[in-house]
């Protein structure tokens, strides 16, 4: 009866997740996503350089996949949503190749509760790229753990290989090689009674991979002319943008432990998956199922989930993205709570009940499903408004013209990507001259804005002040005076709408605009409660 009603859920779930995924061919891009696929748009159709044409904070490998992603589905929603479920059918084969050996119910609840948690996130997490170096990281798990031992060693080449590319994306996804190195090592002991020769050409050759994948980024980079400004950043903005808490404020040295530790215990709201994944493992360590070498995969599960709830701290945001290694890999060992348990029969009934707990309190659908259900389009507040600003730029550009967005995820970015609109400066957001603003570095960006928006001034400037974040804390100011100043001795309001203005280059702002510098800097706009919005169809390029 428990292998009836579990396989009954499952087909359920099943369903459901097949669902979700059909729908979410219907949503737009948002938050992050219009942002990377604007850049990647820059360097394969307008020759941008990224950290060169285009300021920005992430690793080189998310241009490369986005550009990847935009030039074989293009750059429009649907292009996207279909790269997006075509990396989760890759993470899903992956994982099931992985789990198959614990039971064909194990391996098809990691993948569709995994699903699930993903798809349940909604659009705002879509490819992001946590998700992204996901899946070579998976790979890299899965061959580590099929085959012969270290002896076999050509295998840690491709492990090493694999781990490099998902670094180049996020670098901190490396915090799970030690555990998945310790796995081989120990197994190829084990097994083969492997010796220290063995083992050391195997750690040579799981370096040697990752140093390769690091070193195809770093000549790319330097192709494009675009290493010396990449170092730059790394070294003198990333500790800057680390030490930005979850809520976008400074984080003084003397609190960060505790801010760390507080937030990490959270484990982003998926610690209830902790009761199936520990008696899930408890459950097939001490069942007379599994050999030595299945009960070493899951130690190296358990490990992994250990490692990828550290991953956050790197960063230091902790927003739900940040969490999705760790979910990934604590979903897959709660999994195992669907393991057939001999031996074990008197509390077999204890994970899989387990598991369900975690299933009924995490596992929801996106706010957008209900409306989709409901036969409601539903559009993100944010998407309308990239609309309204694009169809404005598309009716106005002129060949030649440049666009200025002050923005980060308000919609900016995305109006210039469905208007197809050149980026007038380097710098894509402008939240970067509001932080740590004391520091030399930051005042060096606002001293490059100014010059860039002195020298070659863009025919429009895009000022977006809400449905986006503003950093606040020590150190902060929203003002930024001397770009306001030009603007408003610059530039005149030509559209504007809710929470945003679209000025142009001309006559100076006259007070019937309400562009009042000093005032638009230190108003503090209330955010958007990201209601849903009815709106006409999506454009697509």
């Amino acid at each position: 009866m428990r292998k009836v009603v579990t396989i009954a859920v499952l087909a359920a779930l099943a369903a459901l997740l097949i669902l979700e995924a059909g729908l979410s061919l219907q949503w737009r891009m948002v938050h992050d996503a219009p942002l990377l696929a604007y850049m990647a748009y820059g360097m394969t159709h307008l020759g941008y350089s990224p950290y060169v044409d285009f300021f920005d904070m992430n690793a080189p490998g998310a241009y490369s996949f986005h550009a990847l992603v935009g030039r074989v589905f293009g750059y429009g929603d649907l292009g996207f949503r279909i790269a997006d479920l075509v990396w989760l059918a890759g993470l899903s084969l992956i994982t099931w190749l992985a789990l198959r050996r614990f039971g064909t119910r194990v391996a098809l609840g990691a993948v569709v509760l995994f699903g699930l948690v993903y798809l349940g996130t909604g659009p705002d997490m879509s490819l992001q790229r946590e998700f992204v170096a996901l899946l070579p990281v998976a790979a890299a798990v899965l061959v580590a753990t099929t085959g012969g031992g270290a002896a076999g060693a050509a295998r840690w080449l491709l492990v090493g290989l694999l781990f490099g590319v998902a670094a180049t994306v996020k670098p901190a996804m490396l915090v799970g090689l030690p555990a998945v190195l310790a796995f081989g090592l120990l197994d190829a002991r084990f097994s083969e009674g492997v010796g220290a020769r063995a083992a050391a050409r195997s750690l040579a050759l799981l370096a040697l991979g990752l140093l390769f994948a690091v070193a195809v980024m770093v000549l790319a980079l330097a192709r494009m002319g675009s290493l010396p400004a990449f170092f730059d950043v790394a070294r003198n903005y990333w500790p800057l943008y680390g030490a930005l808490s979850r809520t976008h404020e400074t984080v003084p040295e003397a609190s960060r432990f505790a801010y760390l530790a507080g937030e990490w215990v959270r484990l982003g709201g998926r610690a209830v998956w902790l009761l199936p994944a520990v008696a899930g493992a408890f459950a097939v360590l001490c069942g007379d199922r599994l050999r030595g070498p299945d009960k070493r995969r899951v130690l190296l599960l358990a490990a992994l989930v250990i490692s990828y709830s550290a991953y956050p701290l790197f960063a230091g945001k902790f927003w739900t993205y940040h969490w999705l290694p760790f979910s990934y890999f604590v979903v897959a060992l709660a999994s195992l709570a669907l393991a057939d348990t001999r031996g074990w029969r008197k509390l077999a009934w204890v994970p899989p009940l387990a598991l369900l707990v975690a299933v009924a309190i995490d596992v929801r659908p996106p706010e957008e499903f209900g409306h989709q259900l409901r036969g409601e389009e539903w559009l993100d507040p944010r998407v309308t408004r990239a609309e309204r600003i694009a169809g404005f730029l598309e009716e106005n550009l002129r060949p030649g013209d440049t666009v200025q967005p002050l923005d980060w995820t308000g919609g900016a970015v995305h109006a210039m990507l469905i208007a197809r609109a050149p980026l007038a400066t380097p710098f894509i957001y402008d939240f970067h001259f509001n932080h740590h603003v004391s520091t030399d570095y930051v005042q060096g960006l606002r001293a490059r804005m100014l010059d860039e928006m002195t020298k070659d001034p863009p025919r429009y400037v895009i000022q977006v002040e809400t449905m986006r974040p503003w950093v606040a804390g020590e150190d902060t100011d929203r003002r930024f005076v001397e770009l306001d100043r030009l603007l408003a001795a610059r530039y005149h309001k030509a559209s504007a709408g809710f929470g945003y203005r679209v000025l142009e280059l001309g006559a100076p702002v006259g007070p019937e605009s309400g562009q009042n510098p000093d005032e638009r800097a230190t108003e503090r706009h209330p955010s958007s409660d990201g209601r849903p919005r009815r709106a006409g169809s999506a454009r697509q390029f």
